[in-house]
C-alpha cells in the first residue's frame, strides 16, 4: 500500500469536513470547525489517512491524530519515542472509534471492528512510516521528513 504526504486544495479539504460533519454529527464542531482537512499523509485510494489533531505545546511528544480507516475515523493519542537515532516509536495511549469515543481501554474498537484490529494497526504502522516525524500541515511544507521505515508501533506491549 503506497503513502503519501499530500496537501489538499480547500474544495478537496473541504469535503473530508463535511463528509464527517454528516457522518458523526454529535462531533461537528470538533471535526467540521475546529479542523482543517489539508495536510495529510494518505494512501493512494483514499481509504486510509492519518492527520495531525493536535500538538501538545508543553510537550510536543504527545500528538493527537485523526486516523481514517475504509470509513471508520478514530482518535488516537500517541507518543513519540526517541533514541539515539532519531524518532524510533510511536506508543499508542489510545485508539478509539467515532462516534463513542469511549476512554476506558486503550485499543476501543467496536465488536464490528474487533476482527480487522490487526490490520488496523499494520496500515496504521505504514501510513506513519511515511508520516515521519512531524506529517504535513501547511502547504509549502510538503517534503518535512523523509519516511521512517523502521519505525515501530507500540500498543499494549506488542511491536508493529
Amino acid at each position: 500500500m503506497k503513502f503519501k504526504n499530500v496537501f489538499l486544495e480547500e474544495e478537496e479539504a473541504s469535503k473530508w469536513g463535511t463528509y464527517f460533519v454528516k457522518k458523526y454529527p454529535d462531533h461537528k464542531i470538533r471535526l467540521g470547525q475546529m479542523v482543517r482537512w489539508t495536510g495529510m499523509t494518505i494512501n493512494t485510494e483514499q481509504t486510509i489517512f492519518v492527520k495531525v489533531a493536535h500538538v501538545n505545546r508543553e510537550d510536543p511528544h504527545d500528538i493527537d491524530l485523526f486516523y481514517f480507516w475504509h470509513g471508520y475515523l478514530f482518535s488516537v493519542k500517541a507518543r513519540q519515542i526517541w533514541g539515539e537515532n532519531g524518532l524510533e516509536a510511536w506508543d499508542l495511549k489510545y485508539l478509539i472509534a467515532y462516534p463513542t469515543l469511549d476512554y476506558v481501554n486503550i485499543l476501543n474498537l467496536s465488536e464490528e471492528l474487533t476482527q480487522f484490529q490487526e490490520q488496523i494497526l499494520q496500515d496504521f504502522k505504514a501510513a506513519m512510516i511515511v508520516y515521519g516525524r512531524k506529517g504535513i500541515g501547511v502547504a509549502g511544507y510538503e517534503k518535512l521528513d523523509p519516511p521512517l521505515p523502521h519505525i515501530q508501533i507500540r500498543v499494549e506491549g506488542k511491536v508493529y
